[in-house]
């Protein structure tokens, strides 16, 4: 392809050559996993392109080779742009194995006019060419079930959330990064949130309470778009894991002062006043970089590999994690009238709610505080079971 530039014409006769092949070989299979069509080879590449290996096949699941939430969007855009085609982030969620994913790209093509599919290979850096964080990662959305909203640790990164969305049918699961990631322009300019991340953007008024506007505005709105608009039509169901926790109270104490039924989870919080720990500027400044060490190594996003796009998210993600847990330390845990399921590890015996709180239930868990969600633990069978059992009581 010389210069880089797509030969249209030659990709729509290329299209046409091989639509029946796309729509109806789907030939047995011999056990290799190698795929046997052309829509299931491009999938293939689109997969190997955009989580850097070469050893992706029609059986390989996308959860199990490193993808998550952030690279499940980036899957979805890219499937789209190859086989110029719809397909619904919930679908990577719901069918992450290659041949499943191959069969829902079959339908839509089969739905659409031949000179519309393209089939054009793609590099790593085509695949991170648009890469951006979204403010909302909808995991699932299905009709009368229950919803919960999940915000994260000090990264403000939500795509972890996605375990916990694999490891339930029972509610749904929407997580919302930090406004930080998100660029103007993919904040809609007649919603609340907007001002309030808006606001985010001035670090002196980048507080916690600030936080927990923006994201109860933004809760407000997604609950709007799924049909519930009135406080008394359905809890308002948080979960905030880490310093999340912290906003997940405060977005309590605003949706209770609103009528909202509240319905909070706290994974791995600890309330001790952080303001009175008197520690200097530059004693903060080395604890929040000890914190940025350990989560850097846990995100698992391939920024070298991204050139550009990398640098930037990397960028992005050390800004945020600094930048909140410096709020952290000058935040002073209010007061909330209201009841808390707290999932805790044994480490966080001392975690200082009790005083704070109209009630408390703990739940214990393994692990660390920073790899809470590892499949191996049992811990997200643990959580969802518990946070069903509430939400669908």
């Amino acid at each position: 392809m010389p210069n880089s530039k797509v030969d249209h014409h030659q990709l729509r006769a290329r299209a046409a050559t091989n639509v029946n092949s796309m729509l109806n070989n789907d030939a047995e299979e011999d056990g290799s996993g190698e795929p046997e069509d052309e829509v299931k080879k491009q999938l293939c590449r689109i997969m190997e392109a955009l989580l850097g290996c070469t050893s992706i096949c029609q059986f390989t699941n996308f959860f199990d080779v490193g993808g998550h939430s952030l690279l499940a969007s980036r899957l979805v855009f890219q499937m789209q742009e190859a086989f110029n085609i719809p397909f619904a982030l919930m679908d990577v969620f719901h069918s992450p194995v290659g041949k499943a994913m191959a069969g829902k790209i079959r339908q839509a093509i089969a739905t659409r006019p031949v000179d519309q599919i393209s089939m054009t290979p793609l590099t790593l850096a085509q695949v991170y060419e648009e890469f951006h964080v979204p403010p909302v990662l909808v995991f699932s959305e299905e009709p009368r079930k229950p919803f919960l909203f999940c915000i994260l640790m000090a990264t403000g990164l939500g795509h972890t959330f996605a375990a916990l969305s694999r490891s339930t049918n029972l509610f749904n699961v929407i997580a919302l990064n930090d406004p930080g990631y998100v660029t103007p322009d993919d904040f809609p300019q007649d919603q609340v949130s907007t001002d309030h991340a808006n606001t985010l953007c001035n670090p002196g008024i980048h507080t916690v309470k600030n936080h927990a506007k923006y994201y109860y505005a933004h809760i407000v709105e997604e609950l709007a778009r799924i049909g519930t608009t009135k406080s008394d039509a359905a809890p308002f169901n948080i979960l905030g894991y880490s310093y999340s926790g912290y906003v997940a109270v405060e977005m309590a104490r605003l949706a209770q002062d609103e009528g909202w039924t509240i319905k909070l989870f706290v994974l791995h919080t600890s309330v001790h006043p952080m303001h009175e720990a008197k520690l200097s500027q530059t004693q903060i400044e080395e604890a929040a970089h000890v914190v940025l060490l350990t989560v850097m190594s846990i995100i698992k996003l391939p920024l070298s590999n991204m050139g550009e796009q990398g640098a930037c998210l990397k960028h992005n993600i050390e800004v945020c994690t600094l930048t909140n847990i410096h709020t952290l330390y000058a935040h002073v845990m209010p007061q909330y009238k209201g009841h808390v399921m707290l999932f805790r590890t044994e480490s966080n015996s001392g975690h200082g709610f009790v005083p704070l709180i109209g009630s408390l239930d703990e739940v214990f868990l393994h692990g660390n505080h920073y790899h809470l969600f590892q499949e191996e633990s049992g811990n997200l069978s643990m959580i969802s079971a518990k946070v069903s059992a509430v939400l669908n009581a």
